[in-house]
C-alpha cells in the first residue's frame, strides 16, 4: 500500500480499464505511469485501493477507441 498514487501516475490515471467477469461482477484497474526499470511496465492499481503494481501491457491499449473499432 503506498501514501501517495499520484507519484505512480494514479491519481488521474492514464486509463481506466472495466472488467466484467462471467458472474457479473465488474471490477475497474487504473492504469498509470511507466514504471521505474525497463519501462516494460506500468504502474496499476484497483480503482478505489492504495495497493500499486507493476503489469506488463500493450501500449496499444493507450489509443483512442477508434483504433479498437472497425
Amino acid at each position: 500500500e503506498v501514501e501517495n498514487l499520484a507519484d505512480y501516475g494514479l491519481k488521474n490515471p492514464r486509463a481506466t480499464v472495466k472488467v466484467t467477469f462471467k458472474d457479473d461482477s465488474v471490477y475497474e484497474y487504473n492504469l498509470g505511469d511507466v514504471s521505474a526499470g525497463d519501462g516494460s511496465g506500468c504502474y496499476m492499481s484497483g480503482k478505489g485501493s492504495n495497493n500499486v503494481y507493476v503489469v506488463s501491457i500493450d501500449d496499444a491499449i493507450f489509443n483512442s477507441v477508434e483504433d479498437f473499432v472497425d
